[in-house]
């Protein structure tokens, strides 16, 4: 977090409530940012808020859709801290209560208990960037992806947001779709602006799992190397 220092603003749902107060490292030497919240905002600081960190300015794109971000005129200078909790709020804080910092939105808003979904190849899993969706919305965040050399395998751990706890029943289904490049064309030009993604489906049963087989497909729908 080299961009966040003294000054940084702390916003809730848009709003400044905060400001960073200073930066010191901990005892493992990992940096530690002391914030201060507004005495009118801290009761919205709950046991369950989760921060994240706000670049300078950013821009999306995809399919129809272009926009910048720019938070604030002095987020656009220093950066910026973004508050919030998820679902029904939790209890009220004391002070000096320690909360982690995620690296975007998207890692933030994925709060539920990790689950493992194994493929046989992971061209162009991105860990903190690829998304799982369901009905083409981002429902979770791919966390880690390592191989497993013994099965030939790459291991994906990933998180779902709030809400979406029917992915893990058993029966569940995720995907991985990347673009088909072939004479004829490309097909999912989605995935090549905003990059593969994990497409996901419901289970049936009553069992909750933290582990599940993927396979992968092109994004014209044919089964694809992997």
């Amino acid at each position: 977090i080299p961009f966040l220092d003294r000054g940084t603003p702390i916003y809730f749902r848009g709003v400044s409530v905060g400001e960073v107060q200073g930066k010191t490292l901990d005892a493992n030497k990992d940096p530690v940012l002391n914030v201060l919240i507004d005495k009118d905002f801290a009761p919205n600081v709950r046991s369950n808020a989760r921060f994240w960190a706000l670049p300078a300015a950013s821009v999306k794109v995809g399919a129809g859709m272009m926009r910048l971000d720019l938070p604030g005129l002095k987020a656009l200078i220093l950066g910026g801290i973004a508050m919030d909790f998820f679902g029904e709020p939790g209890e009220p804080v004391q002070d000096n209560e320690v909360f982690d910092l995620s690296d975007s939105e998207s890692s933030a808003r994925a709060v539920g208990p990790p689950i493992t979904i194994t493929f046989k190849d992971g061209l162009g899993l991105s860990p903190g960037i690829t998304e799982l969706r369901f009905l083409g919305m981002p429902v979770g965040l791919v966390e880690s992806a390592v191989t497993d050399d013994g099965e030939q395998k790459v291991v994906t751990t990933a998180r779902l947001m709030h809400g979406y706890e029917n992915l893990q029943k058993a029966g569940a289904s995720f995907t991985l779709v990347r673009p088909r490049i072939s004479m004829e064309g490309i097909s999912g030009l989605e995935t090549l602006i905003g990059g593969v993604f994990i497409n996901c489906a419901p289970g049936s049963g009553d069992k909750v799992q933290d582990h599940f087989e993927g396979r992968t497909i092109d994004a014209d729908g044919l089964d694809g190397a992997g």
